[in-house]
C-alpha cells in the first residue's frame, strides 16, 4: 500500500510538472483585436500576460525572452483565438476541416503582426510551451524578413547558399560548383517571390531559369532531365493549389521531396523530420525558419535578428 501511494505521488508530481511546461489557453473574456480576410481574431490581456510567462519559462527563448514581451505589448506578436467562447471552440475543433486546423501561426504581410492561433494548437484546454515558442520563433524569422529585406538576405547569405546547392545538387543530381547558378536563383527568388507579387509567370520564368541553370550540368539525360523539372513544376503548382492533394500525392514526387529536406540534412546539418517542405522552393525564409526552430547548435544570428525587430 505504501508503496502505491509513493507511485501515486510520482505520477501527480510529474503531471503537475507537465502542466507548468503548457499554457491553459481557452477563449475566457475574449475581445476583438482585428479582421483579416474576413476572418475575426479574438484576444484578451489575460491571455498576453501567460503567454509572456510562459515564454520566460523556455530555456530556447530566455535569451530573448525580454524581446518577445516587448513585441507582445507593442502587438507585434498577438496570441489570439479565432472562436470567440468556449461553446465555439469545441465546434470548431470537431467540425473544421484539415486545412482549417492546419495554420498554428502566421505572418501578416497586411499588418505587419505575428498571429498565434490558439485554437489550433490546444488539446484539452492546454497548449504546449515549447511549440508556442518554436511556432513563434518561426514566424518571427518571416518578419525579419519582409522588415529588413537586403539586410536579412546578407546577414544569412551563406546559410541560403548552403541549402540550395544541396537541394539542386539532390533534386537535378548536377556535377562540379553550381555555387554562381545557386545565387542567380536566390537573388531570383527574393526579388519575385518573398518580396514580389508572384502569378503563373513568375513561375514559368523560375522553371526557365532552373533549367538554365543545371541542365548542363546534370548528369540526367534530356529525358530524365525534362521529367524531374516537370516534377518541380508541378510540386510548386500544386503547392499554391491545392497543398492537401500535393500531401495525399506526395509519394509520387519524392524525389522532389528529398530534395527539401536534404537541404537542411546536408546543407545545414540539421534535420527537419517534423514539418511539410515546400515554401523554401519560392519564399527563402522559411529556410531561416525552419533553422531557428530545429538547428541544434548556436542561434546568435536569429536572435541578434530578434533583438532589432
Amino acid at each position: 500500500m505504501e508503496k502505491t501511494l509513493d507511485l501515486t505521488k510520482e505520477f501527480i508530481k510529474e503531471s503537475n510538472k507537465i502542466r507548468q511546461q503548457e499554457l491553459f489557453a481557452l477563449p475566457i473574456a475574449p475581445k476583438l483585436i482585428v479582421t483579416l480576410h474576413g476572418m475575426e481574431l479574438y484576444s484578451s490581456e489575460n491571455l498576453r500576460n501567460k503567454y509572456i510567462n510562459a515564454m520566460y519559462n523556455i530555456s530556447k527563448v530566455k535569451p530573448v525572452a525580454a524581446d518577445i514581451e516587448r513585441l507582445i505589448n507593442i502587438e507585434k506578436i498577438i496570441p489570439c483565438w479565432i472562436n470567440k467562447g468556449i461553446f465555439r471552440l469545441g465546434i470548431f475543433k470537431k467540425l473544421a476541416s484539415r486545412s482549417e486546423q492546419g495554420t498554428a501561426a502566421f505572418f501578416s504581410m497586411t499588418t505587419k503582426q505575428i498571429f498565434i492561433l490558439m485554437d489550433n494548437n490546444i488539446e484539452w484546454g492546454f497548449a504546449k510551451d515549447k511549440v508556442l515558442a518554436d511556432l513563434m520563433l518561426h514566424e518571427l524569422m518571416h518578419m525579419a524578413s519582409h522588415k529588413f529585406k537586403n539586410k536579412f538576405i546578407s546577414m544569412f547569405w551563406n546559410e541560403f547558399i548552403s541549402y540550395y546547392t544541396a537541394l539542386f545538387e539532390e533534386i537535378f543530381k548536377t556535377q562540379g560548383s553550381i555555387n554562381e547558378e545557386v545565387k542567380l536563383i536566390i537573388r531570383f527568388l527574393f526579388k519575385n517571390f518573398e518580396y514580389g507579387n508572384h502569378n503563373s509567370g513568375t513561375l514559368t520564368k523560375y522553371l526557365g531559369l532552373v533549367n538554365q541553370c543545371f541542365r548542363k550540368k546534370s548528369i540526367l539525360n534530356e529525358q530524365e532531365f525534362n521529367s524531374v523539372l516537370t516534377d518541380f513544376y508541378h510540386y510548386i503548382a500544386l503547392y499554391f493549389k491545392d497543398i492537401n492533394a500535393l500531401y495525399s500525392q506526395l509519394r509520387k514526387f519524392s524525389h522532389i521531396y528529398r530534395g527539401l529536406t536534404e537541404g537542411y540534412l546536408r546543407g545545414l546539418e540539421m534535420k527537419n523530420d517534423q514539418s511539410f517542405c515546400g515554401q523554401e522552393f519560392f519564399y527563402p525564409s522559411e529556410v531561416i525558419a525552419m533553422y531557428i526552430e530545429f538547428y541544434k547548435g548556436s542561434l546568435s544570428k536569429p536572435f541578434n535578428v530578434i533583438k532589432q525587430l
